[in-house]
């Protein structure tokens, strides 16, 4: 499951969750000189805990009538929820010397077994003037980082603190599997504020190589998956989720 999505959120919502963006993120203190940003994201989960349930509410509202929700909630079954913890806006600042997020897929998360589906929205323009979001296109690929994720799982697909960590990879991981897997090929979609990107948690991903003219880049992540799997693995309580749909 990959799409993208030259537009599907209307300015009035970019600008909302901007304002959401300045209002947490914007709001930090200044580094010292020679520091590095390590946490340029703050999850719809920790919103919660800050302001409630109706700041929540009033966040996804606009986003769920969207083509790109709309299609990521199709494809994970009539019962979507968002999963709240990984529902994720950032700020990415090239001023804030920001340590990017290593190249993984989103299996990690919830294991290799549970259908997730990420729809990243650039809240700026991105892929040329900021940061956007590099993908390889074929799902399991390049296959020898598939292969040492399902390594480091447990029996039931899933996986700790600790193996998490060795399914994240370097550049130079990621560029010695594409060249021994001729089947595997990254894309960095150009897509304006507004636009999405729509994939399943077996792409690999990571943040596109920051080049000197891209200025700052702010996103939203938003994940859903099935309620009744999330109930049934016991995840709803460990991530926090919320439904998207009203029940018959």
């Amino acid at each position: 499951y990959f799409q993208v999505f030259e537009q599907t959120l209307d300015q009035s919502t970019v600008r909302m969750l901007r304002s959401v963006v300045d209002q947490t993120l914007g709001r930090r203190e200044s580094l010292s000189e020679g520091q590095r940003d390590h946490k340029w994201w703050i999850s719809l989960l920790d919103i919660r805990k800050i302001a409630g349930d109706d700041t929540v509410a009033k966040i996804i509202a606009p986003l769920v009538g969207s083509p790109a929700i709309q299609s990521s909630m199709t494809a994970v079954g009539d019962d979507p929820v968002a999963v709240l913890h990984y529902c994720i806006l950032r700020r990415f600042d090239p001023g804030r010397n920001p340590v990017p997020a290593q190249w993984h897929f989103d299996a990690n998360i919830l294991g290799t077994r549970t259908q997730m589906i990420n729809t990243w929205h650039p809240l700026v323009d991105v892929g040329e003037t900021a940061p956007g979001l590099t993908l390889v296109r074929g799902a399991r690929r390049p296959a020898r980082l598939w292969q040492r994720l399902v390594d480091s799982a447990d029996a039931a697909g899933m996986f700790n603190a600790e193996s998490r960590r060795a399914t994240l990879f370097s550049d130079a991981d990621v560029e010695a599997a594409i060249d021994a897997d001729p089947e595997a090929a990254l894309v960095t979609p150009v897509v304006p504020a507004g636009g999405a990107i729509s994939f399943d948690h077996l792409h690999l991903h990571g943040t596109q190589r920051l080049m000197p003219q891209m200025g700052m880049r702010e996103s939203f992540e938003f994940r859903v998956m099935s309620e009744k799997t999330a109930l049934d693995s016991g995840l709803a309580n460990q991530y926090g989720m919320i439904r998207l749909y009203t029940p018959a």
